[in-house]
C-alpha cells in the first residue's frame, strides 16, 4: 500500500486555495472562516498546508489581520480565477444543459417551460449523482 503524503490537509486541494483567497479578500482568517462556514483553525490549517506544499509564505499574520507577501500576490493572481470558476461551475453547467436541451428540442413554448426546467434539473442531478427534483406534485 502506498503511503499517504501530508502535502495537503485532509486530501482536498480545492479547499486550500479557497481558504487562502477568502482570507486575503477579507484580510482576516476569522472573517474567512465565517464566510466558508469553517472554524478558524481549519482555515489556518488549509493555508498552512498550501504554504508547505508551495514552500513559500504567501501571507504574514499581523495579529488578527493578514498581509500578502510578494509571493502571495503572485499566488492570488493564479488562485482568483480558479476560485471564481469553481464558484460559477453549477450555474455554467445548468446553462450548458439548458442550451443543449433547447437546441435538441427546438425550444419549448411557455406552457412547456416548467416541465423543461424540471428536465434540466433532473439531468443535472443524474450527472451529479443527486436526488430527483420534487416539484410538489
Amino acid at each position: 500500500m502506498k503511503p499517504k503524503t501530508a502535502s495537503y490537509y485532509k486530501q482536498n486541494r480545492l479547499k486550500q486555495p479557497r481558504a487562502f483567497y477568502c482570507a486575503t479578500k477579507t484580510g482576516s482568517i476569522s472573517r474567512a472562516a465565517e464566510q466558508l462556514y469553517l472554524s478558524q483553525p481549519s482555515v489556518f490549517l488549509h493555508i498552512q498546508a498550501l504554504e508547505r506544499k508551495l514552500n513559500t509564505m504567501p501571507c504574514k499574520r499581523c495579529g488578527p489581520k493578514i498581509r500578502l507577501t510578494p509571493d502571495g500576490r503572485a499566488l492570488l493572481e493564479i488562485v482568483q480565477p480558479m476560485v471564481d470558476a469553481m464558484d460559477s461551475l453549477a450555474k455554467r453547467f445548468i446553462e450548458l444543459l439548458a442550451a443543449d436541451y433547447f437546441h435538441r428540442s427546438g425550444g419549448p413554448n411557455h406552457a412547456e417551460f416548467p416541465a423543461c426546467l424540471k428536465s434540466i434539473c433532473n439531468a443535472g442531478r443524474d450527472n451529479a449523482g443527486g436526488r430527483e427534483h420534487d416539484d410538489g406534485q
